[in-house]
């Protein structure tokens, strides 16, 4: 997740999910290093490309599309803003 991707008057700490699967090596590897759109089916038909054998594939594309779905967890400028007030006084008082 890039910093340009919220866009406010003062940037926020932000998260995202993401899920790493390991797949065989092949050389169709590369053809599927991409973003897609998390539409039904996508996620498993790009596994069972790479050379898986998912025998509940719909599932596991269900699962990991509901995962990522989630989205960013943000912390909001007042929260941001109460760490600053506790935590600044110690880290310029180390740092000085």
């Amino acid at each position: 997740m890039s910093g340009m991707a919220f866009v406010s008057h003062e940037p926020l700490p932000s998260a995202s999910r993401i899920v790493f699967i390991r797949v065989p090596d092949t050389p169709r590897i590369d053809g599927t290093n991409r973003y897609f759109d998390p539409v039904p089916g996508a996620i498993a038909a790009d596994l069972v490309d790479l050379g898986f054998d998912i025998p509940e594939a719909d599932r596991l594309d269900a699962f990991t599309r509901g995962f990522l779905s989630a989205g960013p967890n943000q912390v909001t400028a007042q929260d941001q803003a109460t760490f600053a007030s506790m935590l600044d006084g110690q880290h310029l008082d180390a740092a000085g």
